[in-house]
């Protein structure tokens, strides 16, 4: 039996897609900022906790050697570093998409769900 998992499901799986989705975007846009938000802004992000959030060390947009955690944390930092790198509208569409990302992992990660948590990460997956 196959037993479907957060972690492989969404922190591998879709988010993975989308970041590097957004990488090849960047590239189209300008390749120059590739080496910006992975390289610079990334590398500004300071370390939270001794397990929340890490030092990022390596180049964020090669995935090499990363684990989930550490697509964990570029999500949880992604908003600050890809805002105004895209003109506009599509600055305000992939700020959007990265709100509702971050808001669904938020949910999903929670223990402990009640009512209303449950009624937000309905409403999260519906957008």
């Amino acid at each position: 039996m196959l037993v479907n998992d957060f972690l492989h499901e969404w922190e591998i799986g879709d988010w993975k897609e989308i970041f590097n989705h957004l990488i090849r975007i960047l590239y189209a846009v300008d390749p120059r900022l590739v080496f910006t938000t992975t390289l610079c802004n990334f590398r500004q992000i300071l370390p939270f906790a001794r397990d929340t959030i890490r030092k990022f060390v390596h180049n964020v947009s090669d995935a090499k050697r990363s684990a989930a955690r550490d697509y964990e944390d570029v999500l949880q930092c992604i908003i600050p570093v890809f805002y105004g790198l895209l003109p506009e509208p599509h600055n305000l569409e992939i700020c959007k998409l990265l709100h509702a990302a971050l808001e669904f992992h938020t949910l999903a990660k929670l223990h402990l769900h009640t009512d209303n948590t449950l009624a937000d990460l309905d409403q999260a997956i519906t957008i």
